[in-house]
């Protein structure tokens, strides 16, 4: 989908059907984050895809994904609060993953957080759990197509690394980026090691990357679900906004990957 009058396009997409209604744009580059955040609202409430595309944007080089709601059919989180913890944490945690899940203000600090909750946690336990969450429907022939075509992926979330590297090599993605947990003895010890990958950390490292790869933001794609995703969005040439929440994720990747498909042959 390109511009061809110069203009912001925005497509609400039905999961189920390939149609779409096209909408007007606020246009101005400094109401980007704000239109974006608006549709994200949108699509927390509707089951449909959007796709925000700028007037730049060429042909994909780079796909970039989150994890929870995007990739993966759930929320590792909030699978842990109800999976992996005493009854009398799990409030307390299913609260703070609703609050990131809602956009709150300081992102960093309520991850930091919901870690210290999990201090005492076995790794085998998080194991079981992020092994047991479902791929996304159509992610594995996502992932496939886009390798044929010789477009670079990514993975760029603030969740658990050693989870992220999981979701990654069972799918083929190129890189992986996300927040690495101290571990002592085989369990986590509620402490985070190195940078937290924030709203604004994701982008500067989808930054770096793309510059290693000698490809522009206009040719970056983000696929994601979320609020803390906006920085990135509002970068790069296109973004797919998914429905997904912690109790009803729909992220279809065999939907992107049609849109994609028209991106990239078209």
């Amino acid at each position: 989908m390109r511009s061809t009058k110069g203009n912001t396009i925005i497509r609400i997409i039905s999961p189920d059907a390939d149609k779409y209604r096209e909408l007007p744009s606020a246009l101005t580059p400094s109401s980007r984050k704000q239109e974006l955040k608006a549709l994200i609202d949108r699509a927390r409430t509707e089951e449909v895809l959007i796709q925000y595309t700028s007037p730049s944007f060429t042909s994909p080089k780079l796909v970039a994904f989150d994890l929870d709601g995007t990739l993966i059919a759930g929320e590792f989180m909030h699978t842990i609060a109800t999976q992996g913890v005493n009854p009398e944490v799990e409030k307390e945690l299913c609260c703070l993953t609703e609050e990131a899940l809602n956009g709150v203000e300081d992102w960093s600090d309520n991850y930091k957080r919901r870690v210290a909750f999990l201090e005492g946690l076995n790794v085998k336990v998080l194991e079981n759990i992020y092994r047991s969450l479902p791929l996304a429907a159509g992610a594995d022939e996502l992932i496939a197509f886009l390798k044929s075509q010789g477009v670079k992926t990514a993975i760029i979330s603030g969740a658990w690394s050693d989870y992220a590297n999981y979701v990654a090599r069972i799918t083929g993605i190129d890189h992986c980026f996300a927040t690495s947990w101290e571990l002592d003895s085989g369990c986590v010890t509620g402490r985070i090691i190195g940078p937290i990958l924030s709203p604004e950390a994701k982008w500067k490292v989808l930054k770096k990357l793309a510059t290693e790869h000698n490809i522009a933001p206009d040719e970056i794609v983000v696929v994601a679900d979320g609020y803390n995703d906006i920085e990135m969005m509002t970068q790069v040439g296109s973004s797919i906004l998914l429905h997904a929440t912690a109790h009803h994720p729909l992220p279809l990747m065999n939907r992107v990957q049609e849109i994609l498909c028209k991106e990239i042959t078209n």
